[in-house]
């Protein structure tokens, strides 16, 4: 009796493997997937420009018998860049039908507990509606946990940092509400380059600046300048084994600040947050121009989150391909990123 119910089982975790398994209005699938970046997806609508995106691209359609490889939220935000009036152009729908024939409309998201969804979707192009509907959104920004307000001494702060306006404002006093005004003044210069280069700066000096004024605003005997100094460490470390080495440490001490449980985060969230805290750390920082703006690199950050679940991401942007190597490591992901040409190196 017991080999009938096994030979059972076990047709049912192979039906489960090949076919998926619904749940509400969704079928689960369970098979593998790639991750390609939208620079990838790019070079793959015009391989006759070079032999590897040629070879990249019959590679993938022959991995399709084992992986899917589907479109995403992230690679229709890329997408919408080039649409400034809302509209599907000529180009827009070549690049479309270019991701619905490498996707063949598969379709990657997430359930409320984070676990990811390869879904089918009849029509790419109401989704890309979608995302454009969102794309100018005002981003909300609500992080910092309530605390009792603490006064400033606003003569041993200059006139012009970032945050002098915002403790004056409050009348010298730094709150969870001005930390959240900061921040959502952050959030709205996403696209104006010279002042998120000016905060980012900002940010990066707060350390030294802290430690070397001799009269400095935080009571150097407190819990709260210790713990401020030790957190900003980060910013200075030059030394890519150190980093990895305190890191996580560093996302711990973050999310107490952002009155968070680190373990109790998804993975998602630690990703999110590890990558957004290197864009502050000399290593990694991204020079930033009128191409290469705060958006576009908030959107490599949601590649290399969703990327997490896929077998393989491949990216051609290097300063992606260098964080998300750093952070799949720091946090035991298991996906691996390839550069084009490894790729095809790896399965040809």
């Amino acid at each position: 009796m017991c080999n009938i119910f096994e030979n059972i089982l076990q047709k049912w975790l192979k039906n489960i493997e090949q076919n998926g398994i619904l749940i509400g209005d969704f079928i689960l699938y369970m098979e593998k997937f790639i991750y390609l970046d939208w620079n990838v997806i790019q070079y793959c609508k015009n391989p006759h420009e070079s032999e590897i995106y040629s070879e990249f691209l019959a590679l993938i359609n022959d991995l399709k018998r084992k992986y899917k490889f589907p479109f995403t939220e992230g690679q229709l935000l890329d997408l919408s860049v080039s649409s400034n009036d809302g509209k599907i152009d000529k180009n827009i729908q070549e690049d479309l039908n270019v991701l619905k024939n490498i996707s063949d409309s598969w379709a990657l998201g997430y359930n409320h507990i984070d676990e990811p969804q390869l879904v089918q979707i009849d029509d790419i192009d109401i989704e890309f509606y979608k995302i454009l509907d969102k794309k100018n959104e005002r981003i909300a920004t609500k992080m910092m946990p309530n605390f009792n307000p603490i006064k400033i001494d606003l003569s041993k702060i200059n006139e012009n940092d970032l945050y002098y306006k915002f403790i004056y404002k409050n009348n010298g006093y730094l709150s969870s509400e001005v930390l959240d005004d900061i921040l959502q003044h952050m959030t709205d210069v996403f696209d104006d380059t010279e002042k998120y280069k000016k905060i980012r700066n900002e940010f990066m000096n707060l350390r030294s600046t802290i430690v070397h004024r001799e009269n400095t605003f935080l009571d150097e005997s407190t819990i709260l300048f210790n713990f401020i100094i030790d957190y900003l460490s980060f910013i200075e470390i030059d030394n890519i084994q150190k980093l990895e080495e305190k890191f996580i440490g560093i996302l711990e001490q973050h999310f107490i600040l952002i009155g968070k449980n680190y373990t109790c985060a998804s993975l998602k969230e630690k990703i999110e947050t590890g990558i957004m805290l290197l864009d502050f750390n000399r290593s990694f920082t991204e020079k930033i121009t009128k191409k290469n703006k705060l958006r576009n690199m908030t959107r490599d950050c949601k590649h290399i989150c969703m990327a997490s679940d896929a077998e393989y991401f491949i990216t051609e942007d290097n300063s992606t391909y260098k964080k998300g190597k750093f952070i799949y490591k720091i946090l035991n992901v298991k996906t691996k990123i390839n550069k084009m040409n490894e790729f095809c190196y790896n399965f040809l």
